[in-house]
């Protein structure tokens, strides 16, 4: 069946095909134990493999690999990647694909060393996003499972698409997955407006800026008279009327389409600048772009100060309204940060009050085996509340040696152990003991909680280990 899915997601590439068709790069995934004995080496095996397929050719190995999955890379034709395939020992073979960083500053802000190869992997494809598919023939879910297997962790980006459904990219069960969150960098761009408020903006617009001390004329892309109403506003190719955008910055709304593609639609109608205004939806989260024309990205609150400006000098008549785009460059050791991305996920709904508290078996994270013990029981109109923890100790001392616990539990709270005797035979022994901690309800105003500790002592009369204990109350809202 992998094979067979393997083969038709070649197949989905297929083109018209031709004699003279260029070879590109394929990543091909082979079952490494099945290396007959007659080979020396897996790259002698693998050489023989393009070999069979292609008679009388050069072999195009590029590189093999051995570390978190074994393999090789190959420059290939269609045809030939397609017979590979059939080979009884290939896994799978993935077509080259480029991708994209989700971030270029965050490994210096974050303090690691990019020359460091122990703390970054140099030429690893993690945190980068690209086209969901299944785990088996995503060449990053494939590495990343096999440097977890290795026991590295690996991390990644869930990529900057969202804040909407079917957004999330990396999201194989063996990676950590990150919201996006900003950074200390900022790229600010500024809007001045006529009446002398500036409003806070960002752009990545490196061309030729607007004429220094000057001031042009700015209108809303969304006025009636300014083309097709609600498409206008949004900067929509076709919408502006050139006789109203010619020679004036415009401020467009986001939406619909993609944002440089507005400053195209703005510069096709002879506009010589754009005002890219978020949406209540995006709020104040600002994403810095690089733009055919000199534009920048405001706030949801920017766009309506800006809105409300060109309102009133509309009603007054005494002068129109002017803007112009003050370009600062790159600016870094922004604080706050970071700060969540409005493109991130947005948490709990405030409005609604659900109990997720969860099952209480084993094998949730209040078991990973830490030496401390921690709880958090939720006052939901319950009077009496209970866990338990697992934990697993090892013998570093005698080869024979008995351990006898002491309970010291934290105040108002019933804390048991089982048993209440370790006994070990030999150095390196594991045994487990269970944890049950049992408390009832106590008087809380709504939102606050209360903080009780104890502990867990073992001792052979020689060494004592001591295990701490956190009972936290809380009472919802």
């Amino acid at each position: 069946m992998l094979s067979l899915l393997c083969l038709l997601c070649l197949l989905s590439l297929t083109t018209s095909s031709s004699t003279n068709e260029q070879p590109r790069t394929f990543i091909v995934q082979v079952q490494h134990d099945t290396k007959p004995s007659i080979f020396p080496t897996h790259q002698h095996w693998y050489i023989s493999s393009l070999s069979s397929i292609s008679p009388g050719t050069t072999p195009r190995l590029l590189h093999t690999y051995d570390t978190v999955f074994h393999g090789f890379s190959a420059k290939l034709s269609l045809a030939e990647a397609l017979k590979l395939q059939t080979l009884p020992h290939i896994v799978a073979v993935i077509p080259e694909r480029v991708r994209h960083l989700h971030t270029t500053r965050s490994p210096q802000f974050l303090g690691l060393k990019t020359s460091d190869s122990a703390g970054l992997l140099k030429e690893s494809d993690f945190g980068v996003g690209g086209v969901v598919v299944p785990y088996y023939l995503d060449a990053i879910a494939i590495g990343s499972f096999g440097a977890v297997d290795c026991g590295v962790f690996v991390s990644a980006s869930a990529g900057n698409g969202g804040p909407g459904g079917l957004s999330v990219t990396n999201v194989a069960p063996w990676v950590t997955t990150v919201g996006a969150g900003t950074i200390d960098r900022d790229f600010p761009a500024d809007v001045k407006l006529g009446n002398g408020k500036v409003i806070s903006g960002v752009s990545l617009y490196g061309g030729p800026g607007l004429a220094s001390g000057k001031m042009y004329p700015v209108v809303y892309a969304g006025n009636g008279d300014g083309g097709d109403g609600y498409s206008g506003s949004l900067c929509v190719e076709g919408s502006l009327d050139p006789k109203f955008v010619e020679g004036k910055i415009v401020l467009c709304d986001r939406g619909a389409n993609s944002r440089a593609a507005k400053g195209e639609v703005v510069k096709m109608a002879g506009g010589v600048g754009m005002i890219l205004a978020n949406g209540v939806f995006d709020g104040e989260g600002l994403v810095a772009d690089c733009h055919v024309l000199p534009a920048t990205a405001v706030g949801a609150s920017g766009g309506d100060e800006i809105r409300k400006y060109l309102s009133a000098a509309a009603k007054s008549k005494s002068s129109p309204p002017t803007a112009t785009i003050v370009f600062k460059g790159t600016r870094v050791n922004v604080r706050p940060a970071p700060v969540v991305s409005s493109f991130s996920a947005r948490g709990p709904n405030p409005e609604r009050n659900a109990d997720c508290s969860g099952a209480k078996r084993a094998g949730h994270a209040g078991n990973l085996n830490y030496p401390s013990l921690s709880v958090v029981f939720q006052q939901y109109g319950k009077h009496h509340m209970s866990t338990h923890f697992i934990r697993t100790v090892t013998n570093v001392g005698d080869a024979k040696s008995v351990y006898k616990v002491t309970i010291r539990p934290p105040g108002e709270t019933l804390v048991t152990v089982q048993p209440e005797k370790l006994v070990f035979r030999r150095v390196g022994q594991k045994l487990n003991f269970l944890v049950r901690v049992q408390t009832t309800a106590v008087k809380l105003a709504p939102g606050a909680s209360s903080m009780r500790s104890g502990s867990i002592i073992w001792s052979d009369g020689k060494h004592t280990v001591t295990s701490p204990i956190v009972v936290t109350m809380q009472q919802p809202l």
